[in-house]
């Protein structure tokens, strides 16, 4: 764990939050051992409920070692690559990258149907070792070009032997989780009036820009 933290004080920002959401996933024995060995990862404009331990105990119960959200608008690696060039969030070189992904896993046998995944909260076996395995060419994936992780994960999850789920078959979502909208939050007004705001606005914009 130290070593990978020592290596992400030299990567961008983008890349050393990559690194500690990948491949840190087990550093924090205490709270796994708390956790029924499990660890939560959540992106930093995520609010968990209570709910989260529910879904722990239920993952627990039926011996599932890494689950996460379905997208909330897509449900296809094609679909969330076109969005991603039409949002203009990938460069040319991972536009690239991310097209020669998914037509290398679909000439091994992937068919773009296990739907995809959110990835703002990741929850994942600390002690599994398919686990691991998958995390460590999930990270590979990304070092090659694929900076997009909702890109590359199911491909790699389907061909791998770690037993997975969506949060939303077994359990829903409702309960779990608030998600904030990107940006600066003030505290002398209440959060969720802000987001509120700033979603209004995002539609507003979106509307205009269309």
């Amino acid at each position: 764990m130290r070593g990978l933290c020592e290596t992400a004080k030299t990567l961008s920002a983008k890349d050393g939050n990559r690194i500690h959401k990948i491949l840190l996933f087990d550093g924090i024995r205490a709270f796994c051992r708390e956790s029924q060995g499990y660890s939560v990862y959540i992106d930093g404009n995520i609010v968990l409920r209570k709910g989260i331990v529910d879904v722990v105990n239920i993952m627990a119960a039926k011996k599932i070692e890494f689950a996460f959200f379905r997208h909330p608008s897509r449900d296809t690696i094609q679909s969330e690559i076109q969005a991603c060039i039409e949002q203009k969030r990938l460069s040319d070189d991972e536009r690239i990258a991310a097209f020669e992904f998914l037509r290398s896993e679909q000439a091994s046998g992937f068919r773009d149907d296990a739907g995809l995944s959110a990835n703002f909260i990741l929850i994942r076996k600390c002690s599994s070792s398919a686990v691991s395995d998958l995390m460590a060419a999930w990270w590979a994936t990304y070092c090659d070009g694929v900076k997009r992780d909702q890109i590359s994960l199911i491909p790699l999850l389907v061909r791998s032997s770690v037993k997975w789920g969506y949060v939303d078959d077994f359990y829903g979502n409702g309960s779990v989780y608030s998600r904030l909208p990107h940006g600066d939050y003030h505290s002398f007004f209440p959060v969720s009036a802000q987001a509120m705001l700033k979603r209004v606005r995002a539609k507003l914009e979106a509307f205009v820009n269309r």
